[in-house]
């Protein structure tokens, strides 16, 4: 585990909801076709999954601190917070 993967899996996990609500938009403002939002609907939640074990592995393989890990869950379920995890990971990096 590194921390560049963190950071992939973060922004690809925000991306996928991003999709995810331009799909919602056109499904209710458009044709109503709903085919789009279900195939992103599936990938956005296995990358939701794929954040998640991302995050506790790194928790265990990278020594993040509970507190660390704890709020990279709570972004996890805050609409584009993992935006900001990659951000602060990269910094982190830097250091």
């Amino acid at each position: 585990m590194t921390v560049g993967t963190v950071r992939r899996v973060a922004i690809a996990e925000a991306s996928s909801f991003l999709i995810l609500l331009v799909c919602m938009i056109f499904k209710y403002s458009g044709p109503r076709n709903g085919i789009p939002v279900m195939i992103m609907g599936w990938i956005h939640g296995i990358l939701f999954i794929a954040y998640l074990a991302v995050v506790a592995s790194a928790f265990f393989s990278l020594g993040w601190s509970k507190v660390h890990t704890f709020w990279a869950l709570v972004a996890s379920v805050i609409p584009f917070a993992p935006y900001f995890v990659a951000h602060h990971e990269s910094k982190a990096e830097t250091r």
